[in-house]
This record gives structure tokens, C-alpha cells and sequence, in this order.
């Protein structure tokens, strides 16, 4: 484990662990002298322990590659060797019996005792052989899908930091408030001049033309603070709800306040003349020379607020609306607030990944195992050690189909009849089983008969094999023809 970022040390950073273990290491975080979002990254680098710890720590500090590549390479000579031993790497021996003249017994020779004979492990080769043999193409491609599935789970495994990213849900609230009040003028037998009539929903123009408006923002989120620039904007308009005929828009006034933490306000406020609202709503209808929709004045409270909650960066735009409606000698007054009262962001942030034992072990083994699989296979297959000689077919299918096979001799009356040469043990036992007949061998003649309406089926194993060794090579009888042209 080691540091991946700067600002973070990690105590220890090299530990071992066996089997269904555990430690513990300290990890410090410096914080920043600035408030802000800042990422911390710890990576995570596991090694199975067939090295001693000293030499993986110095494959390690070249490369966590290399270290990985060492450890599959360590893993993979453990397969083989075993296999190595077994079964040797020398070409594949198979039996072979040769009858004397004399009372047909089988003898062998010490050259056949050297080179025919095989032992238990060569005949296990001899079918693995033939069995890769048959599936070549089918095993090759599934080794190439295992290698690839072990090599990406092993890179991103072993040697990637242990992080992972996560969303993380900031949230924050706020809230706005309208408070309007005005101011009487004139005398009246219901108010005194002087009175203040505060938060009403509808005022008289004529006493008290002019509206005071304030607008209060507060900041409700703990563990943040946020910078606020509120501007109040007023805004004339004619429309029918879908249309908006026409529409004026100015400035009021506009505060900043910086640093604002939970609980704390931020206000802004100024004044509107109704009298003077409505004699321009006249002025404007009267040079449009129409009065279409319904016309209403707004003070739009438009917030930007920006800042930190909870170590992330936040930005956020809330709107409060307040309505004047002028109704001849009154004028109504209502409020639509930002319903939202809250901003949220996403951010993609550092967390730990929990990662099974399966995938720490399995990948690494599964990637070594498939590429000597692969090396393996292909290699065998360019050495032409896949390729199985006539004999050893020839044996393993006189085992196979010993059911349909009796032994036995050709009487010379049936040697003249029509023959036909079959070219494998498989196929003349086909004809057997179509015809309802025996397989006949005869091994005086080392030949295979089935007789079947005067015909005569004949497989002659010598001269499926003949001129060829173990290995597909010439044999020398053919190596000394080739090389006498007077022959």
C-alpha cells in the first residue's frame, strides 16, 4: 500500500498477510490550507507469496508489471514442471509386435523394448494427443477467451490502485422571503398620515402609492458557506398567461454578501411608486394604441449563490417573484418563492473497493494457466507432436471395436474373389455392422476381412503404416531407397 497522491503518507507501507488474515495500516491526510474539493488517493497493490518479500518489494520498485509478470511466471513453471517430469518431453513411443516364423509367438526385441513399448504415462499422452488432436481449433479459441478474461482481471486486480469511484449526493437548502410594507400620506378617517401598513395583500393607491419591498435570503445547510449577489429586478409586463404581449425590465438595487454560514441572512431592498407604475402602463397602451392581456408588475429576486457544503463546491440560481397588480384605486400584492428551496450536485468521488479472494487468486491462475496451456498446444501442434501415426490409430481403434473383431484365417477359396480396400479399421467395421457380418482378422496375414455377397472388404494395417515411424518420419528402408537413384 503507497501513496498515489500527494498530501498522504501511509504507515506501513509492505505487510504480509496469510491465509484468512488481517492487519491494519495508518493512513494521514494532510488538508489543504484552502477550502475546496480535493481528491486523496491510497493504491492497493496485492502479490501472491511464492517470492520472498525482499525480491517482490525490488520487482515492485521497477514496476508493479514486472512483479506481476515474475509471480504468473513462478505460478506457471509450477504447472509444468510436474507435467515435465511425467511425462518427459521426448516424442511419443507406442507398441508394436512382431510374430516369429517359426509358431507365430510374439517376441521382442531389445530395440523393441527400447523404442515400441509404452508405458503407462505414454498412453495417457497418446489419447490426451488425440484427443487435442480431434478439437484442435475448439481448444485454441477457448484458451485464447481464458487468457484474455485472466489478463484483464489480473491487470486491473493486481496491479491497479485499490480505489473505485462512487457518487456522492451533495444537498443544501435555502429559502427566500418577501416582506412589503407602505406608507400612509394623507389623512383619511380610517388611517393616520404617517401609519405603516405592512405585509397586506391589497393597499389603497391614493394613501399609500408607494410600496417598500425586502427581500431575505438565508442559508440553511450546516457544514458550508456560500457567497450571495442578490439583485432585484423590476419588471413590467402584458400577457394572457401563454402570450406575453410586452414586457419592460429594469433594475432595482443589488447587494453581495460573502461567506454566509448556516442561519445567517442576506437582505436587499427598494421601493416602487404604483401611481407612477401605472401611469407608465397608460403611456406604453396608449402608444401601442391597444390594451391587450392583463398588465401586472414583478420584482424578480434573483439569488447566484456559490461556496463550499460539506467539502464540496456547490452553484446554485434561485428566483422569488412578488406580484403588484394595480386594480384602479387599489393595488394587490401576492408572492411565488423558488419552490425548490434547495440545490443537489453529483461528484464522483474516491472510495475503497472490496475485492474477493477469488479474484485476487483465481485471476492471476487462470491467466498463467491458459498462456502454458496455449504455448503448449500450439507448440505441439507446430511440432507436429498432435499428428497421430497410422499404427497407433490403428491400435487404439483394434481396441475400440474388439467387440465386432474375431480372429481367424482367410480360406484360399474366398482370395480370388473382388476386393475392395478399405483404408481404416473404423470403416471396415462400418461394413460389418451395415452388412450384419464379423470382422475377420487374420494375423498370419496382419490383414482385416469381411466377405459379403462374393466381395471381398480388406484392411491391411502394413500398408497403412508402411514406409512411416512413430514420430511421421521415414523409415530407413525408404531414407536409404531415396538416397541410391540407382535403386
Amino acid at each position: 500500500m503507497e501513496p498515489a497522491s500527494s498530501g498522504v503518507e501511509v504507515e506501513p507501507e509492505q505487510q504480509y498477510l496469510g491465509q484468512r488474515s488481517e492487519a491494519n495500516a495508518t493512513v494521514q491526510i494532510t488538508a489543504p490550507p484552502e477550502t475546496g474539493y480535493y481528491v486523496r488517493t491510497v493504491a492497493e497493490y496485492r502479490y501472491l507469496a511464492v517470492l520472498p518479500p525482499s525480491a517482490i518489494q525490488a520487482l515492485h520498485s521497477v514496476h508493479p508489471w514486472l512483479a506481476v509478470g515474475t509471480i504468473s511466471g513462478v505460478i506457471g513453471a509450477a504447472f509444468a514442471l510436474p507435467l515435465v517430469l511425467l511425462f518427459g518431453t521426448g516424442t511419443i513411443l507406442n507398441a508394436t509386435a512382431k510374430t516369429n516364423d517359426s509358431g507365430g509367438e510374439t517376441i521382442m526385441s531389445d530395440d523393441d523394448n527400447r523404442h515400441g513399448v509404452a508405458s503407462t504415462s505414454d498412453k495417457r499422452l497418446a489419447g490426451l494427443r488425440r484427443f487435442v488432436a480431434a478439437r484442435y481449433t475448439t481448444i485454441v479459441v477457448a484458451l485464447v477467451v481464458l487468457l484474455l478474461i485472466g489478463g484483464a482481471f489480473t491487470a486491473t486486480t493486481l496491479a491497479g490502485p485499490d480505489t473505485e469511484g462512487d457518487q456522492e449526493r451533495v444537498v443544501w437548502t435555502d429559502s427566500g422571503e418577501f416582506t412589503h410594507s407602505a406608507v400612509v400620506q394623507n389623512d383619511t378617517e380610517a388611517f393616520e398620515q404617517g401609519d405603516v401598513l405592512e405585509n397586506r395583500g391589497t393597499y389603497f393607491t391614493r394613501v399609500s402609492p408607494e410600496l417598500d419591498v425586502e427581500y431575505e435570503y438565508r442559508h440553511e445547510t450546516a457544514n458550508g458557506t456560500v457567497d450571495v449577489e442578490t439583485e432585484l429586478l423590476l419588471i413590467l409586463q402584458s400577457s394572457d398567461g401563454e402570450e406575453v404581449y410586452w414586457e419592460l425590465t429594469e433594475s432595482l438595487d443589488s447587494e453581495q454578501s460573502a461567506s454566509i454560514a448556516a442561519g445567517d441572512s442576506h437582505t436587499v431592498a427598494s421601493s416602487v411608486d404604483v401611481s407612477d407604475l401605472q401611469e407608465r402602463v397608460e403611456r406604453i397602451q396608449e402608444n401601442l394604441g391597444a390594451d391587450p392581456g392583463e398588465t401586472d408588475a414583478r420584482i424578480v429576486a434573483r439569488s447566484e449563490i456559490e461556496g463550499t457544503v460539506e467539502n464540496q463546491s456547490v452553484s446554485h440560481v434561485r428566483e422569488d417573484v412578488l406580484v403588484i397588480t394595480p386594480d384602479g384605486e387599489t393595488y394587490s400584492v401576492d408572492t411565488t418563492m423558488d419552490d425548490t428551496g434547495f440545490g443537489d450536485r453529483s461528484e464522483t468521488v474516491a472510495g475503497t473497493a472490496e475485492r474477493s479472494s477469488l479474484r485476487t487468486l483465481g485471476a492471476p491462475l487462470l491467466f498463467v494457466v491458459s498462456l502454458v496451456g496455449l504455448v503448449g498446444v500450439v507448440g505441439a501442434e507446430k511440432r507436429g507432436h498432435l499428428q497421430i501415426p497410422a499404427d497407433t490409430r490403428h491400435h487404439a481403434d483394434r481396441r475400440k471395436f474388439d467387440d465386432w473383431i474375431t480372429t481367424g484365417s482367410l480360406p484360399a477359396s474366398l482370395a480370388d474373389q473382388p476386393t475392395i480396400e478399405v483404408d481404416s479399421l473404423e470403416g471396415l467395421v462400418d461394413v460389418a455392422i451395415d452388412s450384419d457380418r464379423r470382422v475377420i482378422e487374420d494375423s498370419s496375414a496382419e490383414c482385416y476381412y469381411v466377405t459379403e455377397d462374393s466381395i471381398l472388404y480388406k484392411y491391411e494395417p502394413a500398408a497403412d503404416s508402411a514406409g512411416t515411424q512413430e514420430d511421421g518420419s521415414d523409415s530407413e528402408g525408404d531414407r536409404d531407397e531415396e538416397s541410391d537413384p540407382a535403386a
